[in-house]
């Protein structure tokens, strides 16, 4: 694990439900955890990812700092969804300045938007040996594209400005959980993992295969789906239903009613999973996924871990974000940590990058 020298910055999470800061900082023994916190928001302030109530995020977000007492004002967020493409593409092979330079050419056929309207960047997978390069083949390489719309981005910037802090990085969801995965394990070369994580209206699917990314997606699903069900099935408005699925207030006669909603969302997110999976297996190096990592407020519903490893035959396992994170047990409880663990695993994957990161 190699420990960034750059400045420290504060991870922003804006959720569906909650919104979540917290920070990490380098020290001579490894990544220290020195705050963590979360704050709900209703339902309609942000809506697939785009801000519908930005006056409520403002005060949340400044309420959050003030109550951490954190003092660097720089800001990693991300965002994910319809308004970001993340694609591996096949380009003809050159160096990464002349990338740069033509990225917007060849990214245009794979972007569904104006390409004048998206932030582009890019990151180039394992390049060929010099000794294959007689085969045709082997004179293109092949590359993660990511595009996000201006607009969108542009939205989290001014909240955040907003919020008198400093936007220094907007992240992808997806990377924010491999930086957390590749922070706190160890990578087996060969062996590649799918990181899910499964959120309160989208999943998150990110695979990866010897640190990098080689496969992401995105399904407009997640634990809004339950609740919403809920609140149809019972005749309750949404923060009721919300409290019935987190097993609150729980009337025993609506138990079966409540496990059947629950079974149906696992099935229908285990199907989504599964086809990812299914559809990187075929081309991967070594021919397997090792295990699937959840995160995620709803990948704890109950049994869907096992339902999950049933299903697709692998492994299954929650991600521990703070797994190789010190922290000062004094300030922070560490069974608060172990409480929310699968929450903030994005927190804290943005929580570990730092300010002029790409």
């Amino acid at each position: 694990m190699k420990l960034s020298k750059k400045k420290p910055i504060i991870g922003l999470d804006i959720g569906t439900h909650t919104i979540k800061m917290a920070e990490v900082v380098s020290t001579k023994s490894g990544y220290r955890l020195t705050g963590i916190g979360m704050a709900r928001i209703p339902p309609d302030a942000l809506v697939e990812g785009q801000i519908q109530n930005p006056e409520v995020l403002v005060r949340t977000i400044k309420s959050l700092f003030h109550n951490l007492k954190f003092k660097v004002r720089n800001i990693a967020t991300s965002i994910s969804g319809y308004s970001v493409v993340v694609k591996k593409i096949n380009v003809p092979r050159m160096t990464e300045d002349a990338l740069a330079e033509n990225i917007r050419f060849e990214a245009e056929q794979y972007i569904p938007f104006d390409i004048n309207e998206v932030n582009i960047d890019f990151q180039i997978l394992e390049q060929p040996k010099e000794e294959s390069m007689a085969d045709a083949a082997f004179d293109r390489m092949e590359v993660i594209l990511v595009a996000a719309k201006n607009d969108i981005i542009n939205e989290y910037v001014e909240l955040i400005d907003k919020a008198k802090l400093t936007p220094s990085v907007v992240d992808v969801d997806a990377f924010a959980l491999e930086n957390v995965y590749d922070t706190n394990y160890d990578y087996d070369e060969e062996a590649a993992v799918a990181l899910v994580d499964i959120g309160a209206s989208q999943i998150n699917i990110n695979i990866v295969q010897g640190g990098l990314s080689i496969f992401t997606r995105d399904a407009p699903t997640g634990g809004n789906q339950i609740t919403l069900e809920v609140a149809r099935e019972f005749g309750i408005d949404y923060e009721e239903a919300e409290q019935m699925k987190l097993g609150y207030n729980l009337d025993k006669n609506k138990l079966i009613a409540l496990e059947d909603i629950f079974i149906a969302a696992a099935t229908a997110w285990s199907r989504e999973i599964k086809q990812a999976l299914d559809f990187v297996s075929g081309s991967l190096r070594g021919g397997k996924i090792s295990r699937l990592v959840l995160s995620g407020g709803s990948s704890l519903i109950p049994g869907f871990a096992q339902y999950m490893a049933r299903e697709s035959g692998i492994p299954v396992e929650h991600i521990d974000p703070f797994a190789k994170l010190s922290f000062d047990s004094r300030k922070i409880d560490a069974e608060y940590l172990k409480a929310i663990a699968p929450q903030a695993a994005i927190v804290i994957g943005l929580a570990l990058r730092r300010v002029g990161d790409k």
